[in-house]
């Protein structure tokens, strides 16, 4: 289902948007869903990895340290 919105654009920003979309042989308003639908799937795509960069943060992840050597055992005889 669609539904029709109106939106306020500047005159030039329209007759750009206009040949953009006949050069490419779509309408404008396909032109406007296509680049509004990419926008929420990247927005999206960002939120889920912040998400996932969160849960991991909350858990530590060992890093391999070790307690280094002493001194007097880096320079036993």
């Amino acid at each position: 289902m669609t539904t029709n919105i109106t939106i306020a654009l500047n005159s030039e920003l329209a007759k750009a948007l206009r040949v953009y979309a006949a050069e490419r042989g779509m309408s404008l308003s396909r032109l406007m869903s296509e680049q509004v639908t990419e926008l929420l799937k990247r927005d999206q795509g960002y939120k889920n990895a912040r998400q996932r960069v969160l849960m991991e943060l909350r858990e530590p992840r060992p890093l391999g340290w070790a307690k280094p050597a002493s001194r007097d055992e880096l320079y036993e005889r």
